[in-house]
């Protein structure tokens, strides 16, 4: 049989140990730290108020697409019309690009010009999209 000081002194060590592992359990972990920002989002001073596509029967596809943007500045000012069209797979089917001056307070219809990848018609045709940037 065990003597009695032994049997305490391995409860004293068992308790001991638990002690540390949950010591080291609090004091080693990681804390995500939330980062918060305000951001401020200016309004565009170039916008595009419609998109309008000509279509081409014998080809399939869209050949140009007339945008009409409006310039709601008091001053004149210059930009690109960029306008993309994807497949299912988010690729690039078609896509054409016009740069030029909108006058202020004004909207101006432009014709953008689609290039197609070789092979794609408008049946390939998932999605699209139509920026114009301020330059």
């Amino acid at each position: 049989m065990m003597p009695k000081w032994v049997a305490v002194c391995l409860v004293l060590m068992t308790v001991s140990m638990g002690v540390y592992t949950v010591a080291a359990a609090i004091s080693q972990y990681t804390l995500v730290k939330p980062y918060v920002t305000e951001i401020a989002v200016a309004t565009a001073k170039l916008q595009i108020e419609s998109l309008s596509f000509v279509y081409d029967s014998t080809s399939n596809r869209y050949t140009s697409v007339a945008v009409t943007v409006r310039n709601t500045d008091t001053v004149q000012l210059t930009g690109t019309v960029y306008v993309y069209l994807y497949d299912a797979t988010n690729t690039n089917v078609a896509t054409g690009t016009y740069a030029g001056s909108f006058a202020s307070g004004t909207t101006t219809t432009v014709t953008v010009t689609l290039t197609w990848t070789a092979g794609k018609t408008v049946t390939d045709l998932a999605a699209g999209r139509a920026v114009v940037q301020q330059t």
